[in-house]
């Protein structure tokens, strides 16, 4: 049907309904129409990169917080070259060279750890034969190729494998002398270590598969020709080592294309092909892990007793032991032994192995005290105290004695001196005038005899006070010195009393002397 002669405010209502039905189209959407740019598979597909030339082959890993790294292999006009692109915070960058070698680069494999940390690898003409090289992302940028393994045959098909801490392990097949072998390489503590071979079967191996565990701990799986057929074998990376090659399958025909995969706790599953002799079957292995944990006591206990009870749990039907001691596991796995301390820190450590000499381990620490050797300890620090003291004693001791003897020779001084004044005393009262006893000294008047005589009695009398005293220090010397106490300061006070004492002593005797003089003058 066709409107004409529409009037201007036909043409305006109409031009109103139509932009209000658009308004009312984009309210009345729904929100999960709306949300298909955040959620659901984006759309359209983001283009990684803008070469010219052909690109292959890619692979992509992706961490816990939704980063991923995507890798591939592109014709640079040149050569194969291996690029990376990495999405965060929502985008994904620009694609970026990891290698700059001059030989075709193919088949590049990703591993990321959930820090967002990422390791690329790939083979590469090296000169004249195919080798390993890696590329390891962090800190928000590419580092530079590192060569992984130095052998004179070609290496190819090379996986990788991150756990959380950043660890990675690389694995490849590479011609050794005249058959394929497999190898290994792990990065750890911010470095590569050497290729490691993990086989020593004399048919070809090839395409190995890795994975790894939150602790570090690896699985590697290949097929190999053992004579008659292709079959499936298996190497695991624990306690910093790896262990010897082991036959997952005894069936009669080829096993190939082997894949595995792990868990937080060590746990795998290796999945293949194989012949049965009519038909290609889908077979699959369980790998348990060895896991050992110490219930009691707790890490970082300190005990005051020699032993200590220690209680845990292991995998039933291994063989546990304990620093050193067999213990028997119950039928649920729960274990409880005594171990003896040594005084200190202590390592308990529990380690069990199973039949196929997988192992796995736990390892606490413990302080044992020794209240007894404390006590003993303090014994013997008081004993050296005591010791000391008593040094201290002896010097003070032997000042003592010392001041005695200085006392002894002080009293005889006294003793003596005081003879003389008596001596002098009776001269004087004596009414002898014989010509041998008259002197300048003698020939005083009555007066001054009985002055000078009555000085003398006081200074004699002075004497023996004196005496009195230094013989009654010198007996409290002696009876100090007998019972000595612990205090050495106590002595050296005694003795300075003592020492100042003799002195007073002996400056009134100076004094008395000198007066005795003046009288006679």
């Amino acid at each position: 049907m066709t409107i004409k002669n529409i009037s201007m405010g036909s043409k305006r209502t109409l031009a109103f309904i139509v932009l209000a039905s658009l308004v009312l189209t984009i309210i009345c959407v729904p929100s999960n129409v709306q949300a298909l740019s955040t959620t659901g598979w984006s759309n359209p597909a983001t283009l990684l990169e803008t070469g010219t030339e052909y690109a292959y082959d890619p692979q992509v890993a992706i961490d816990a917080s939704g980063n991923a790294v995507a890798v591939w292999e592109q014709d640079d006009g040149s050569y194969n070259s291996i690029y990376a692109n990495r999405y965060s915070a929502g985008a994904w960058g620009t694609a970026t060279l990891l290698e700059t070698g001059t030989g075709n680069a193919y088949h590049p494999q990703v591993a990321m750890d959930n820090d967002g940390n990422a390791v690329a690898v790939w083979y590469q003409v090296d000169v004249s034969v195919y080798s390993i090289y890696a590329n390891r992302y962090s800190a928000g940028d590419w580092g530079t190729a590192t060569l992984l393994e130095t052998g004179t045959g070609n290496a190819e098909n090379v996986q990788v494998a991150m756990d959380d801490d950043g660890n990675a392990v690389a694995v490849w097949y590479q011609v050794d002398v005249s058959v394929y072998s497999i190898y290994a390489n792990r990065y750890s503590a911010g470095d590569w270590g050497t290729a490691t071979l993990l086989e020593t079967g004399t048919g070809n191996a090839y395409y190995p598969q890795v994975a790894m565990d939150d602790d570090g701990n690896a699985v590697a799986v290949w097929y190999q020709y053992d004579g008659s057929y292709y079959s499936v074998y298996t190497n695991r990376y624990s306690a910093g080592a790896w262990g010897t090659a082991t036959l997952l399958e005894t069936g009669t025909g080829n096993a190939e294309n082997v894949q595995v995969a792990m868990d937080d706790d060590g746990n795998a599953v290796a999945v293949w092909q194989q012949y049965d002799g009519s038909v290609y079957s889908i077979y699959a292995k369980i790998y348990v892990a060895v896991i050992v944990t110490i219930e009691t006591p707790l890490l970082g206990s300190t005990v005051y007793s020699p032993t200590i009870q220690v209680t845990g749990t292991a995998n039933p039907g291994t063989n546990l032991v304990i620093n050193g001691f067999v213990v028997s596991l119950g039928s649920d796995g729960h274990f409880s032994v005594v171990i003896p301390l040594l005084e200190g820190a202590n390592t308990i450590t529990a380690t069990a192995s199973d039949i196929w000499q997988n192992i796995g381990s736990s390892s606490i620490t413990v302080t044992y005290i020794n209240e007894n050797s404390e006590q003993d300890q303090n014994i013997t620090d008081l004993n050296d105290e005591l010791n000391a003291i008593n040094e201290r004693l002896d010097e003070v001791n032997a000042r003592l004695n010392g001041t005695i003897e200085n006392l002894t020779s002080a009293i005889e001084q006294v003793t003596a001196a005081q003879d003389a004044l008596i001596s002098l005393r009776d001269s004087l009262c004596s009414t002898d005038s014989n010509a041998s006893t008259t002197n300048s000294a003698l020939a005083l008047s009555n007066a001054d005899k009985s002055a000078l005589s009555a000085l003398l009695n006081q200074t004699i009398a002075d004497l023996e006070t004196t005496k009195t005293d230094l013989t009654a220090m010198q007996a409290s010397l002696d009876e100090t010195q007998d019972a000595r106490s612990n205090d050495g300061t106590t002595y050296l006070l005694l003795c300075l009393t003592g020492i100042i004492l003799a002195v007073i002593a002996i400056a009134l005797i100076f004094l008395r002397t000198r007066r005795l003089k003046g009288g006679q003058t």
